[in-house]
């Protein structure tokens, strides 16, 4: 099957218009581009079939300032009476994003989050919004502080984070991180807490060891416990073979929670010559098989197989589950056995609303850390223009330092 893209350009080599043809996953994209003469975006028309599916016609519209930096991002799906405002930004006057207006309806006045931004003076993020602010309608709040000392850290001058704070408008607690490095500004500990103080070291990450390449020798977790301690969760030690690739991870705590090693002896981990894992016997599976980009394409576990499909350039058109869902991926958009699951969009994604007279969309919006990590998703459920912490909030995320 093949994969047949044409682009038409206009008096000036841009290109204006694209029409894609994917023979294997049945879809046809046309893509028109409405550009300014100096060749910025201001729109595009994207027209989506697949046969036995929703045609979906998406327009989107980009805002710009005088300098061409984007000021926002509009988008109407199958000609809806009102543009979604997926995103709008301010700039301070050093050019650094200042605010972020997320979501909603472009003629509200009020989007549904107005996400603030804020800088040391090296030009360093310090805040998402304001985490000591626990009134207002941010549902998501998220600090950093390098030579701050606010819940006991040490402060630090390097660039390395001495603390994480942040809070939830689900439960409107303050919880944080503090953090201490060794000699290589590797990361030996990091001890949590919250303003309830019903949560001491419940999350901890301590004991952190590295070899002298650098790999990751120690490390022990707790968990959720009693109010004034965390409960042990895991004491990891890690083996390495030559090219510093991980064999082992070995579990020393045989609790709940734990981690689950697979193996009690032998290596839990093999790869082939080029380096990849094929076989990860602490989660069963058996084999892993890779084409000619190192890309897996079959993966051995003991309920089936999970296989991945790419096109000639590496990008990844199918996952099958042998026992349970195929999952398409065209683009943005996404298929789940044959049906239309959900398109991105930089802010988060859209969904059809289920049980709809007319096919509509649902918004979902998220916020993400300084990592990138998706932190909290939620959407306008009931379409009265504000979010409900209670019952709008679609995903809560925290994370151990070590993921």
């Amino acid at each position: 099957d093949w994969i047949t893209t044409v682009t038409h350009y206009d008096k000036k080599s841009r290109p204006i218009y694209v029409y894609s043809k994917n023979a294997y996953l049945d879809t046809e994209d046309r893509v028109k581009s409405q550009l300014t003469f100096d060749g910025m975006v201001t729109e595009t028309t994207t027209v989506r079939q697949k046969t036995g599916q929703l045609t979906l016609t998406i327009v989107d519209r980009y805002l710009y300032d005088h300098v061409n930096r984007p000021l926002g991002q509009l988008q109407k799906v199958n000609g809806a009476a009102l543009d979604e405002a997926i995103v709008r930004y301010i700039y301070d006057d050093l050019g650094q994003l200042e605010r972020k207006d997320v979501g909603g309806k472009w003629n509200d006045i009020d989007n549904l989050q107005n996400v603030d931004y804020s800088y040391s003076v090296r030009g360093w993020l310090r805040a998402i919004n304001n985490p000591d602010i626990t009134g207002g309608n941010d549902l998501f709040a998220f600090g950093i502080n390098y030579s701050t000392q606010d819940h006991g850290g040490t402060p630090l001058y390097n660039g390395n984070i001495a603390e994480t704070e942040w809070r939830t408008k689900s439960d409107n607690t303050l919880r944080w991180y503090r953090y201490g490095y060794d000699d290589l500004n590797r990361l030996k500990f990091a001890y949590f807490n919250s303003s309830s103080n019903d949560q001491v070291n419940w999350y901890n990450e301590s004991n952190i060891t590295y070899d002298k390449n650098g790999n990751l020798l120690s490390l022990n977790r707790t968990k959720m416990g009693s109010p004034v301690a965390g409960a042990a969760m895991d004491y990891l030690s890690y083996t390495y073979g030559t090219g510093n690739k991980l064999l082992r991870v070995e579990e020393q705590y045989d609790g709940a929670g734990s981690f689950e090693d697979g193996t009690n002896s032998g290596d839990d981990y093999t790869y082939d010559a080029n380096g990849n894992m094929v076989e990860d016997l602490n989660k069963g599976i058996s084999r892993i098989d890779y084409n000619h980009l190192n890309l897996p394409t079959l993966v051995y576990l003991p309920s089936g197989t999970i296989s991945y499909i790419y096109d000639a350039t590496g990008i990844k058109q199918k996952k099958i589950v042998s026992t349970g869902t195929t999952t398409e991926y065209a683009g943005n958009f996404i298929y789940e056995d044959g049906s239309f699951k959900m398109m991105s969009h930089p802010e988060g994604y859209a969904e059809l609303r289920a049980n709809a007279k007319i096919p509509s969309f649902d918004y979902a919006y998220q916020y993400k850390d300084h990592l990138g990590n998706v932190r909290l998703t939620y959407a306008d459920s009931d379409g009265d223009g504000s979010i409900d912490a209670q019952t709008e909030i679609i995903e809560e995320n925290n994370y151990y330092p070590f993921g």
